[in-house]
C-alpha cells in the first residue's frame, strides 16, 4: 500500500494487488479476488489500481485471468460507487 491509502472496516485484499497512493476504500469490498471465469489459473495474474481512486461499499475488482492478458488495470481518479464490479482483464483508458 502506498502513502495515503486508507482502509476502513471489512476490506479484503488478496492476490497480487498493487495500489498507488491516496486510494480510499469503504467497507465490505473485495479487491484482487480470483477472476470469475471457469478453469482459470490465477498464478501470476494481477490487479493494478491507480492513484486518487475512491472505492465505495460492496465493490469488487477481480484479478486478471490466465486466459486473458493476466492483468486487470484501473486508472487514476476513479470513483466506484456501491455494488460496482470490475471484471477480469478490464483495462481503463487512462492509467
Amino acid at each position: 500500500m502506498g502513502d495515503g491509502v486508507r482502509l476502513l472496516s471489512h476490506v479484503v485484499i488478496s492476490g497480487q494487488t498493487g495500489d498507488r497512493r491516496a486510494v480510499r476504500r469503504a467497507s465490505r469490498r473485495r479487491l484482487g479476488g480470483e477472476s470469475q471465469i471457469r478453469g482459470n489459473d490465477a498464478a501470476g495474474t494481477r490487479l493494478i489500481v491507480g492513484e486518487d481512486t475512491i472505492i465505495r461499499e460492496c465493490v469488487t475488482f477481480s484479478l486478471g485471468s490466465a486466459k486473458g492478458h493476466g492483468v486487470t488495470q484501473v486508472g487514476s481518479n476513479g470513483f466506484f460507487m456501491a455494488y460496482s464490479h470490475i471484471g477480469h482483464d478490464c483495462r481503463s483508458a487512462t492509467t
